[in-house]
């Protein structure tokens, strides 16, 4: 109960501290960093692909902040969403899905990584 009203709160802060920010609060909490990368390493991937198609669209830079509690300590991780920061997306996150042979995905950052690169011109 007392996690959830910090989560609450902290999204709340985010959101109400900066409207170029995207909270993205992981509701599970995890012992240890390892199990908590290898059950939200994909979500958090997929957050920032659809970050960066939001930036396309809006034509803004944005912070993703990731929350999440491991270890009983809350955290938070700050990614850079922005047109210049391309490499994130293109190397970072591609070759993760890469790794995992999901195509679709791969596909859907290639397509973003072009339009990407069109409106940069």
């Amino acid at each position: 109960m007392y996690i959830l009203h910090i989560k609450k709160y902290m999204k709340k802060e985010i959101t109400s501290n900066n409207k170029n920010s995207i909270p993205f609060v992981i509701e599970n909490e995890y012992p240890n960093f390892i199990d908590f990368l290898k059950n939200e390493k994909y979500k958090i991937y997929q957050e920032i692909i659809k970050s960066f198609e939001e930036i396309v669209k809006t034509n803004d830079s944005k912070k993703l902040i990731i929350v999440a509690k491991v270890e009983d300590v809350m955290f938070d991780s700050t990614f850079d969403i922005s047109k210049k920061n391309i490499k994130l997306l293109s190397e970072t996150v591609n070759s993760y899905f890469e790794s995992i042979e999901d195509y679709e995905s791969c596909d859907r950052i290639y397509k973003l990584c072009l339009e990407i690169k069109r409106i940069n011109r």
